[in-house]
């Protein structure tokens, strides 16, 4: 189908619609969860609305969090960026990197809580980068409709170094990618911007072969300096020089990308790597049933109208409500890492290469072998 104004616009009529298929009465409960689902979390799962308290800094993560006007907004908004969580693990596995994206609504306190859930359960350290929020409104909206805003742009590009700087390492042997909600767009846009550096795609745009541009790529050509018609941001500029001069597909083939919550329109391997060859990054996303921020990505129709195109591994946890990062995707993966990971609520779809995901593997500080399906 071209990339035309219509249809590009029916399209994700039909995917919100799809998504919001719920009686109207429980979409808060498809972000919030069930009451019972905030109970008896696991040790080390902290609940995310614990960053929301009395104290003046939890008063502005609620102003963060809820505030969307675009004049207000601004005087308590964050700016994207990396920061380092060493938790109780600095050091531990130095031949690896693991960084996490967060997703709606989470300042930097939120998202730091989410990364001491994260270190606690693969006893890493995590270099976190920072997704900024706009408040709830602004950023469920930019996650249905506006995947190409700028503030989606700005914290994928602000964000690149980190990435590059892992895949361009040599002592780095794996880079583990974890995203999470509005975070799985700027993954998606991140790993768009690594292909648009190593190989930018053909751009046919109008007759025979003419294809639809998601607003991922958009972005990304943006990032990566390949768009015809806008200017790249300054920080993009500064990874730009190295990514080109080091990057390469066997690169590539370090980077293992989990997802939850895959709220993205396209997500995609961008290398061909091995013999026998298969496709980097590996890429795995998870989503509750009724979760309607998942519903616009992973758990969207894979084709025709309102579908979105999310490859790689996908599992959904039946008749589970919840999108929030601690409570509802990685408390209830740490009861069941703890008991027996075969027993995982999380159904594999049919055209799975694996049955159990292969980030269970990492639980606890271990790893998998380098071999893949």
């Amino acid at each position: 189908m071209p990339d035309h104004f219509l249809s590009r616009t029916v399209n994700l009529s039909f995917n919100v619609a799809l998504a919001l298929a719920l009686p109207w009465l429980q979409w808060p409960r498809s972000i919030l969860g069930l009451p019972s689902s905030h109970e008896d979390l696991p040790e080390g799962i902290e609940n995310d609305l614990e960053a929301v308290d009395a104290s003046a800094a939890g008063l502005g993560t609620l102003a963060r969090g809820l505030v969307s006007l675009p004049v207000v907004g601004k005087l308590w908004r964050e700016n994207s960026g990396p920061f380092q969580f060493d938790g109780k693990y600095a050091g531990r596995q130095p031949d690896q990197r693991w960084l996490f994206i967060n997703g709606v609504c989470a300042d930097r306190r939120v998202a730091e809580l989410n990364a001491r859930a994260l270190s606690h359960m693969f006893q890493r350290p995590f270099t976190v980068l920072h997704n900024a929020t706009n408040g709830l409104v602004a950023d469920l909206w930019e996650s249905a409709v506006g995947k190409g805003f700028e503030s989606i742009t700005d914290a994928a590009a602000s964000n690149m170094a980190p990435l590059v700087d892992a895949l361009c390492d040599d002592s780095v042997k794996r880079v583990i990618l974890i995203s999470h909600s509005q975070g799985t767009i700027v993954a998606s846009i991140m790993l768009k911007t690594l292909e648009e550096w190593m190989t930018p795609p053909e751009q046919v745009t109008s007759g025979p072969g003419a294809q639809k541009v998601s607003p991922e790529r958009k972005a990304a050509r943006k990032i990566a300096g390949t768009s015809t018609s806008e200017t790249q941001p300054v920080e993009s500029k500064r990874t730009e020089d190295k990514a080109r001069a080091c990057l390469r597909p066997e690169l590539i083939a370090k980077l293992e990308c989990y997802c939850f919550a895959n709220c993205s329109t396209s997500m995609t391997p961008i290398a061909v790597v091995g013999a026998p060859p298969r496709h980097a990054p590996w890429i795995e996303s998870y989503g509750n049933e009724f979760d309607a921020v998942a519903r616009l990505g992973l758990l969207a129709p894979p084709h025709g109208i309102g579908s979105a195109r999310i490859e790689g591994d996908r599992y959904r946890r039946d008749d589970t409500w919840g999108h929030l990062m601690n409570v509802h995707y990685l408390a209830p993966l740490q009861r069941e890492l703890s008991r027996n990971p075969a027993e995982s609520q999380l159904k594999p779809f049919r055209e799975n290469l694996l049955r159990v995901p292969r980030l269970f593997e990492y639980w606890g500080g271990k790893s998998p072998p380098h071999t893949y399906p």
